[in-house]
């Protein structure tokens, strides 16, 4: 058993011995790659492996890009700081920096489900405060060290708060763009009632299914319509021409859909098309597309109010926009988009 000396000042600990060896011994090393901080392994028990054979640690060295994006803000801050807030139980001392309960538990929480009867147990909880020791030892000797003025730890450092300041600013946007459509909807001016929804399915009662092959230019379509007319495979031919990679795969098949939820330039022509019909060429906005109709049946209003719900609040959203959209002017300023 490491010394570990209880003194009127605190507590003393010898990391000559102690952490990887319990570590190893408990199975916790087996854990180590388990151990999840915000979806990540928390830094106080991942080790790369190359580093493991040296006794090291993240703490010391770095934080990996793909840590810091699982941690954000706020998980970086409390690694850097590593103090001890106010109000907030200490639980051992690393000179300067302070273990805290609260920091404890939050990592304890960490760890995968398998472990956790191990970590909750009080030589469990031992060993896993030696683990956080010993790696506050490492990051208070990392701090005293040339590292914090290091130009590689700067640069990683300012990558690190351009990408946080750049996820905040996303962030409050998805959450003020969110929080108006909601107000929208208390204000009635999304609000479909249940009568609409079964207005617009005794107007809409059917639902399609259509297979399409979208290309790039009017003359490629010609050339494939010439040849599904000649006889050839249409899911063959989607499959290899088709600019649509997520139906390509699946010979150019869409979803069952029912008016609305499609194009405009599909809708209009699939529901004027007889089941197993080929179309003409069709242009929209996204190129040229060759559909194939393979059947069109009632749906049950049960099976697909809710889409009728969705796609009316859709409609009333884009009304809403159309009516306000003289005061937000729109410059399209790059000439490819043009």
């Amino acid at each position: 058993m490491t010394p570990v000396r209880a003194k009127a000042a605190g507590m003393r600990y010898d990391a000559s011995q102690k952490s990887s060896a319990a570590v190893e011994n408990s199975g916790m090393s087996a854990a180590a790659g388990r151990f999840r901080a915000a979806g990540a392994t928390p830094l106080a028990v991942q080790v790369p492996r190359a580093l493991r054979a040296a006794g090291a640690s993240p703490l010391a060295v770095q934080v990996p890009r793909a840590l810091r994006a699982a941690l954000g803000a706020a998980g970086m801050s409390a690694l850097l700081a590593g103090g001890c807030r106010p109000g907030h139980k200490a639980l051992a001392r690393v000179g300067p920096l302070t273990i805290t309960q609260e920091e404890f538990e939050r990592k304890l929480d960490d760890v995968s489900p398998e472990y956790q009867n191990y970590v909750r147990a009080p030589s469990g909880r031992r060993q896993f405060l030696d683990v956080l020791i010993r790696e506050k030892i490492i990051l208070a000797a990392a701090r005293d060290s040339e590292v914090p003025r290091s130009p590689g730890y700067r640069t990683e450092i300012k990558i690190m708060q351009e990408e946080q300041r750049q996820r905040l600013a996303e962030f409050k946007d998805d959450l003020l763009t969110k929080l108006w459509l909601e107000s929208l909807k208390e204000r009635s001016l999304l609000k479909v009632s249940d009568g609409e929804v079964v207005e617009y399915h005794r107007r809409h009662p059917n639902e399609v299914k259509l297979y399409h092959i979208l290309v790039g230019s009017v003359e490629e379509a010609d050339q494939i319509y010439k040849q599904v007319r000649g006889g050839a495979n249409f899911q063959k031919l989607a499959r290899t021409k088709s600019l649509d990679a997520e139906t390509a795969s699946q010979g150019g098949a869409l979803p069952a859909f029912i008016y609305g939820e499609i194009l405009p330039e599909l809708d209009d022509v699939a529901f004027r098309m007889k089941p197993n019909e080929i179309s003409g060429v069709i242009r929209s906005k996204f190129g040229y597309h060759i559909i194939h109709k393979e059947w069109e049946k009632q749906a049950s209003l049960d099976l697909v109010k809710n889409r009728i719900r969705k796609l009316l609040e859709k409609n009333k959203l884009d009304a809403h926009l159309a009516s306000i959209q003289d005061k937000y002017p729109v410059e399209v300023l790059d000439e490819e988009f043009h």
